[in-house]
């Protein structure tokens, strides 16, 4: 009972939920252990020392720790920030309790070849957060994007069939969950696999297996590891059409008896948009189907974007000056613009704190943010809330203060 009676309230409260929940008999053993595993290590995060006492910025409050009460907040890393920025690592361990890697967990990170397993990448992330005692992400199984090429051929060099694919994709999904198991306590087992209209992206696991890909994944991850947290991760949730093909997932999932324990709403905002009123309808929707809602990969995008290109992976548009406007910082009236759209969403997601689990911002630092070559390269962006040295801006400290408002 000293767990309980010495953690913050969110710990205590979703303790108790996941132990209280009604949920199938394996989803509570599941769901038990799981949360015993997260939450001993943030307890730990937060009893310990994040980083050198003589670099911690300690005039400036955690954001980890302002928000312990609600929701874990974490960022995405990558390993040659890690290695190579010793100011950035120590940021990280003050304001953050949880890290997603940026791509070193992808498919084509680790086993670009068939056969051959690679985790040199993602065994420092594991390292980096073990030693510091953060959780992790594991971000993603299965995505339609940076998969090698073999994975879709056969040994002829022909498309690979429905059950050669799925042989795969099990085979790689067990590995990767073997490999993590006591060390990464959530992934993000599908990404993406819906369009804005609510249809099934058309990648080559949904055109070479079908819709049921989905639930094979989650089914090969569940069995795979009992005790992982799984994920459903996408961007644009806030339109209606996507945010039902994703409850009817959920349902379908659990009519199978496979579990799924969360939904990943991406967040990649821009200045305007989404409404927040869009975003609160996917919240409630998500957690009225009975699962968590994790807020996965938050920025706001203060950059101009043609009308067309949103959300495009592989937009072949040519940068011009016109798209990059603030290569010499961020103009005063545009920065508060910012402050004020992180302010309206940290608002929102408090309100529901008690539906949202994690709040991960999708880099720590402007510096290493992917929208600076997102979806056009070479712009300067100002997407996070600190900048480019490593700065708070406005915007942190306009989120900071609506927990210190009575």
């Amino acid at each position: 009972m000293l767990l309980f009676a010495s953690s913050p309230y969110w710990m205590r409260k979703l303790c108790l939920q996941e132990r209280n929940s009604s949920y199938s008999h394996a989803r509570s053993r599941r769901g038990w252990v799981w949360t015993r595993l997260w939450l001993s290590t943030l307890l730990i995060s937060f009893r310990g020392i994040p980083a050198d006492k003589e670099t911690q910025p300690a005039h400036i409050p955690s954001l980890a720790a302002v928000f312990a009460n609600d929701f874990v907040i974490g960022t995405a890393v990558s390993t040659r920030m890690l290695a190579q920025d010793p100011e950035t690592r120590h940021l990280l361990t003050w304001h953050f309790r949880c890290l997603t890697p940026e791509n070193e967990a992808k498919w084509n990170a680790v086993n670009r070849k068939e056969g051959h397993y690679d985790f040199s990448r993602l065994n420092k992330i594991i390292e980096f957060a073990q030693q510091y005692k953060l959780a992790i992400i594991g971000h993603v199984l299965i995505w339609h994007a940076q998969v090698p090429s073999w994975v879709f051929t056969d040994q002829k060099g022909k498309p690979a069939s429905r059950a050669l694919l799925l042989q795969r994709m099990r085979r790689h999904i067990a590995t990767m969950l073997k490999h993590t198991h006591g060390k990464i306590n959530a992934w993000d087992v599908v990404n993406e696999a819906f369009l804005a209209n609510g249809r099934f992206r058309q990648s080559l696991w949904f055109k070479r297996i079908g819709p049921d890909y989905i639930e094979h994944a989650f089914r090969a991850a569940m069995e795979a590891d009992p005790d992982c947290k799984l994920i459903y991760n996408d961007y644009g949730l806030y339109k209606k059409q996507k945010r039902q093909a994703v409850v009817k997932l959920i349902s379908r999932l659990r009519a199978q008896g496979i579990r799924i324990d969360a939904v990943g709403m991406q967040m990649h905002c821009s200045l305007n948009h989404p409404r927040v009123e869009e975003i609160e309808q996917s919240i409630l929707a998500f957690a009225n189907a009975g699962v968590k809602v994790h807020i996965s990969e938050l920025d706001i995008d203060v950059l101009p974007l043609p009308r067309g290109i949103w959300g495009g992976m592989l937009d072949k548009r040519q940068y011009t000056p016109a798209l990059d406007p603030y290569r010499n910082g961020l103009p005063e009236h545009v920065a508060t613009k910012l402050a004020q759209r992180y302010k309206k969403l940290f608002a929102l997601f408090l309100k529901h704190r008690d539906k949202i689990e994690r709040l991960t911002i999708w880099g720590v630092t402007d510096r290493y943010s992917w929208k600076n070559n997102f979806p056009i390269s070479g712009r300067i962006n100002y997407p996070t809330l600190f900048d480019r040295n490593g700065t708070p801006k406005d915007a942190f400290y306009e989120v900071i203060r609506l927990k210190k408002r009575p």
